[in-house]
């Protein structure tokens, strides 16, 4: 480093070696103006090192206090410093201290020493401020600072710097790189940068591939080329501070960076995606979903108009949708909330957290990405029309979809070879959801009238009226499989009773045995695909045997879901009473409002039953591969094929792999796994840290909810006993009794044909099992954490579907 300290040689670089904007200034090296400099020099070096050595500050400071009592300046060398600054006439100056170690390798002393701003000029300012610079080299704070980052070579020297005062309109500082390949500039609307003195300031991230981004100003956008431009001339990243006046852009100092800002912060949140993705989940399903994900969403905003190159600037943002922790699926919620802004309207993030009910809230809303002109206009119209359209394209996509399906349900999967297989996969996915885009449509559709539902007519705790405006779906097409499981029931109940035997196993070897089995197999033909984990390709279906859908569906018959089946039926025809809030002349809008609610929760309920089939389909089709790869010796059994991802199965079947033998892969993964099976993860999940996904902490939530208590969904007052479980179990007999759980996929529901009453961990008001509860009368509670490991199997409790509250009346 230069003798007269880093601050100084940048300012000269700055001005003579790049030619940018600099205002005026003089370096003057201490060793010019302090008389016997060396000399005094070597005393305070001993004693700097000595603290270092020993970290004692009193014989430190007392070696300072007599070195600076008997310091002398030269007179006739400050002299001719003030005869150059008064011929320049400068009225107004900063006096900045120039050190020799700032700006090294290991230690930046970014804030360490004194600067003196908006001086008035004078003979007697210049002697104070040369004294002052040069006694800031010295001070506890900086020798402190030194020590602590293990600097023993303490080269004392430099230079105090006269600069003629500029007064932005503007001023901050500018980092070249944050971190994460953007810009950061921190700014305050003042000449004083008050920035460095860590005050509130205004925070930009511009990203270097996006310097022409309109969200901040022009002279801010030259302050970041000229800025780059610079640090691609020295090679290496910069830290600016700079000041703007009426378009004039200044340098006011340059630094390198020295501590390097690898660490960032990621959020998960699974409050929503658990219901599909409860537990762990093997790695096949995840690497499928995380494609899926990605592509769906991109189709969406195409949908809407989305032009090709935001996508594409944000690609990252959708690969990057979900999260895996220790085997668990989560949303990168960060990156849902940056979703929103692509969606025209002001109100989509409190929409957006009125239907998820993420962990954590943003609080207020995510600014929309484009301005009010004729395209944002056109924008917000094509929604419009598009949501207006809906209905119209679900039904389109309904006719796709079946045809579609039962193509591919054509397969002779065991007469097709590998490759086949794999290709097939990639044609389910390819066409039976590059379509997806008109169920997240329908998705987006919900969550705006849902939001209005909310927003502008139930926004109060009490939730009865809203619950009774959720109610009363048309299609009830999530009622479907438990009302045919039921029936199934029906004929198992009048086979005992015409052949006079007591169990599904006696019938076996009676004439009735045949009608048993056509029903059950009408039943898997339809709704094979819901089974528990339906979503997870390593699932197995439920109706692979047949003897617990044949258990389940007598008692779904004996239960009072058949007997109530009459009453069902009338819930979508009763008539709402109109809430009290509400005016009368608001109930029109407000019945539209409802009804588009609830045939969007219709056609969700549907959707969510094609993915059940398509995730059927390809597991069908893994299958296959798995029991040729398991033939081959590549894997021990052909359900370890879920164990690898879908990059590693398509490389071993298409000769991409290094090693065809998977199950050391295999056998690893099963070990590593186990432990997670053990571990508790949090609703919502923060990583910081260099790896982010190597530093996770739960985030607790902001909703207000403490005590054992959860959120209503499902209104009614209940009594019971408990049977809570853990993992699904077909054989369990849940009737008349409450059903706790962890979480609750479609393919649980199936046991509410049996319960009287349902708590779960996980979920809310839109939730799968939150709608059939409503829809066949059972109260529910969801959100209740803790429930399976505070209630016991056998105890009594009292839930509100309505309240969320949960009392127990006995163990």
């Amino acid at each position: 480093m230069s003798a007269i300290g880093g601050k100084a040689q940048g300012l000269i670089r700055l001005r003579d070696e790049f030619g940018l904007p600099v205002p005026a200034f003089l370096v003057v090296p201490f060793s010019d103006v302090i008389l016997n400099f060396e000399k005094t020099r070597l005393v305070l070096v001993k004693a700097i090192e000595s603290y270092f050595t020993t970290g004692k500050e009193a014989p430190l400071t007392k070696v300072i206090e007599k070195v600076l009592t008997d310091l002398e300046l030269d007179q006739e060398a400050l002299g001719k410093v003030n005869s150059e600054i008064k011929q320049n006439s400068w009225s107004k100056v900063s006096f900045r201290t120039s050190a020799i170690v700032e700006d090294g390798p290991v230690a930046s002393f970014a804030g360490q020493y004194e600067s003196f701003l908006d001086i008035e000029y004078s003979e007697e300012a210049l002697i104070e401020h040369a004294l002052a610079c040069f006694e800031s080299m010295l001070s506890l704070r900086v020798l402190s600072y030194a020590r602590e980052r293990g600097i023993r070579d303490f080269d004392l020297g430099g230079s105090f710097i006269v600069q003629e005062m500029f007064y932005g309109n503007s001023s901050g500082v500018l980092f070249t790189e944050n971190g994460s390949g953007a810009l950061a500039i921190a700014s305050v609307d003042s000449w004083r940068n008050t920035v460095v003195e860590g005050s509130d300031s205004k925070e930009h991230a511009v990203p270097r591939d996006q310097l022409e981004n309109k969200s901040i100003s022009r002279n801010l956008r030259k302050l970041c080329k000229l800025s780059l431009e610079l640090e691609a001339k020295l090679g290496y990243p910069l830290d600016i501070e700079w000041a703007i006046a009426n378009g004039q852009v200044m340098f006011l100092q340059m630094r390198p960076i020295t501590v390097r800002n690898l660490s960032y912060e990621l959020d998960w949140d699974s409050s929503n995606i658990s219901e599909n993705y409860p537990g762990v989940t093997l790695p096949l399903t995840y690497s499928v979903i995380r494609e899926l994900y990605a592509g769906v969403y991109m189709s969406f905003l195409r949908l809407l108009g989305t032009p090709e190159h935001l996508l594409r600037a944000d690609e990252a943002q959708f690969r990057n949708m979900l999260g895996y922790l220790n085997g668990n699926v989560y949303y990168r919620i960060t990156n849902w909330y940056e979703l929103l802004k692509f969606l025209p309207g002001r109100a989509n993030q409190q929409f957006f957290e009125a239907m998820l009910n993420p962990v954590t809230k943003k609080g207020e809303r995510a600014k929309n990405r484009k301005s009010m002109d004729l395209k944002s206009i056109l924008a917000i119209l094509n929604f419009l029309w598009l949501i207006n359209r809906s209905e119209s394209k679900s039904k389109q996509f309904r006719e796709m979809f079946a045809k579609k399906i039962s193509f591919f349900k054509s397969y002779q999967v065991e007469y097709v070879n590998a490759a086949e297989l794999l290709a097939a996969s990639k044609k389910v996915k390819a066409e039976l959801l590059s379509d997806w885009a008109i169920p997240i449509l329908n998705d987006v559709k919900l969550m705006v009238f849902h939001g209005m539902l909310k927003k502008y007519f139930f926004n109060s705790e009490d939730q009865t009226e809203y619950l009774a405006f959720l109610q009363g779906l048309t299609d009830r097409a999530s009622l479907k499989p438990l009302e045919q499981l039921a029936q199934v029931g029906g004929v198992i109940a009048k086979a005992l009773n015409d052949e006079q035997v007591k169990t599904i196993d006696d019938l076996r070897k009676t004439s009735s045995w045949y009608k048993v089995t056509a029903a059950a197999d009408g039943y898997v033909t339809a709704f094979g695909s819901r089974t528990p984990g339906e979503l997870k390709l390593e699932s197995i279906r439920l109706t692979d045997d047949l003897s617990d859908v044949l258990e389940m569906a007598l008692k779904a018959h004996e239960s009072t879901f058949t007997s109530n089946a009459g009453s069902r039926n009338n819930t979508a025809k009763q008539k709402l009473a109109w809430p009290k809030s509400v005016p009368f002349y608001q109930r029109p809008l407000l019945r539209w409002v409802a009804n588009n609610t609830r045939k969007a929760i219709d056609w969700r309920e549907r959707f969510r039953f094609n993915r059940a089939q398509t995730f059927d389909l390809s597991r069908t089709l893994y299958d296959a591969v798995g029991n040729i790869l398991t033939a081959e010796g590549f894997l021990k059994t052909s359900r370890d094929i879920y164990w690898l991802t879908e990059q590693e199965v398509d490389e071993i079947v298409n000769a991409h792999a290094w090693n065809l033998d998977a199950k050391p892969v295999v056998a690893q993964r099963k070990k590593l796994f186990a432990s997670y099976d053990k571990a508790k993860m949090g609703l919502g999940i923060k990583g910081a840290g260099s790896i982010a996904g190597a530093h996770l902490n739960p985030v607790l939530s902001t909703d207000g909810t403490d005590g054992f208590a959860g959120r209503g969904v499902a209104p009614g007052v209940l009594t019971a006993k408990v049977v809570v479980c853990t993992e699904f179990d077909a054989s369990v007999d849940v009737r008349g009794k409450i059903l706790v759980v962890h979480h609750i996929d479609p393919g649980w529901t199936l046991l509410f044909t049996q319960a009287a009453g349902i708590v779960a961990e996980r979920g809310n008001a839109l939730s799968h099992a939150a709608i059939i509860a409503r829809e066949i009368g059972i109260p529910a509670v969801v959100a209740a954490v803790g429930a399976t490991t505070i209630l016991n199997t056998g105890d009594i409790i009292t839930i509100d579907g309505t309240l969320g509250s949960i009392t127990r009346e006995s163990h």
